[in-house]
C-alpha cells in the first residue's frame, strides 16, 4: 500500500531525523513530548489494526453462520469486490486530506466488506483450523513486528524488495489462474507471498516507529490511522496464505 500523505512529503520529513546514517533509532534527541507521542502512534496504529480485525472477524462469523446470507453474498460477489476496492481508494484520499473521522469511517468499512468476502474462506475451513491458523498469524506478526521496531539495522531494502517481489507474485498467481493453470504453482506462490508479507511486517514495524518518533502530537490519529491500515493489511495477507497453505478444509 501506497503513502497516501501528498506530495508535500510530510511523511518523509517525519522521518529524516531518524534514519540518520543508516540507523533509524540513533544519532537524534529525542524529547519526552516526542516520546510520548511515539509511544501513543504505535499503541493507537496496533490498536486500530486489532479493532479492525474484530470487525472483519465478527462480520465473517456472522455471515457464515447463514447459508443465506452467504447466497446473496455469492450473487452480489462483483459489486462487493468493487465496493472493497472504492473503499480502499476514499480511505486513502481521506488519509491524505487528514480527515480523521471520514478515514476512520471509511477503513471501518472496509474491514466490514472485508470480513463479507472473507466468509467464503471461513466457511470453506474447519473452524477449528481456521482458530489455529490464526493464532499462528498473530504470533508470527508479532515476532516481526518486535523484530522491525527494535532492530538496529536499516529495512527499506527489505521493504523494496519485499514490494516488488509481491507485485511479481501476484502477476504469477492472475497469469496461472488465467492462463498457465500449472499443478502447485499456487502452493509455491502461498509460501513466497508468506515469506515477503514476514518481509514487510518487520519493514512496516520500523518505518512506524521510525515515522512515530518524529511526528507531531496534531498528527497522532491520522498516523495511527494510516499506519493500522499497513498493519492490517499485512496480517490479514499473511493468515489468508498460511491458511492456504495450513488450512484443513471442510470435508
Amino acid at each position: 500500500m501506497n503513502d497516501f500523505f501528498g506530495d508535500d512529503n510530510q511523511l518523509d520529513n517525519w522521518e529524516n531525523d531518524v534514519y540518520a546514517d543508516n540507523n533509524p533509532f540513533g544519532g537524534y534527541n529525542m524529547s519526552v513530548s516526542y516520546e510520548d507521542t511515539e509511544a501513543k502512534i504505535v499503541t493507537r496504529s496496533f490498536l486500530v489494526m486489532f479493532v479492525a480485525l474484530l470487525i472483519t472477524a465478527f462480520t465473517a462469523t456472522i455471515v457464515t453462520t447463514d447459508i443465506y446470507k452467504m447466497k446473496a453474498i455469492a450473487d452480489n460477489f462483483g459489486i462487493i469486490v468493487i465496493a472493497e476496492v472504492l473503499t480502499v481508494i476514499l480511505s486513502s484520499a481521506f488519509i491524505k486530506n487528514r480527515n480523521v473521522i471520514l478515514s476512520a469511517v471509511m477503513f471501518s468499512l472496509y474491514a466490514v466488506i472485508n470480513g463479507l468476502t472473507m466468509s467464503f474462506i471461513f466457511f470453506a475451513y474447519e473452524l477449528g483450523s481456521v482458530q489455529s491458523i490464526f493464532l499462528v498469524t498473530a504470533i508470527l506478526f508479532g515476532v516481526m513486528s518486535v523484530i522491525g521496531m527494535f532492530a538496529r539495522v536499516d529495512l527499506s531494502s527489505v521493504g523494496g524488495i519485499c514490494t516488488m517481489a509481491l507485485v511479481g507474485l501476484l502477476l504469477v498467481s492472475f497469469a496461472n489462474v488465467l492462463f498457465i493453470h500449472a499443478t502447485g504453482l499456487e502452493l509455491v506462490i502461498d509460501y513466497l507471498v508468506v515469506l515477503v508479507f514476514v518481509g514487510l511486517t518487520a519493514y512496516d514495524a520500523q518505518k512506524l516507529r521510525a515515522v512515530a518518533c518524529s511526528a507531531s502530537e496534531s498528527d497522532v490519529n491520522i498516523v495511527s490511522i494510516f499506519w493500522g491500515m499497513q498493519l492490517y493489511l499485512d496480517f490479514i495477507n499473511l493468515f489468508i496464505r498460511l491458511l492456504s497453505i495450513f488450512g484443513n478444509r471442510r470435508d
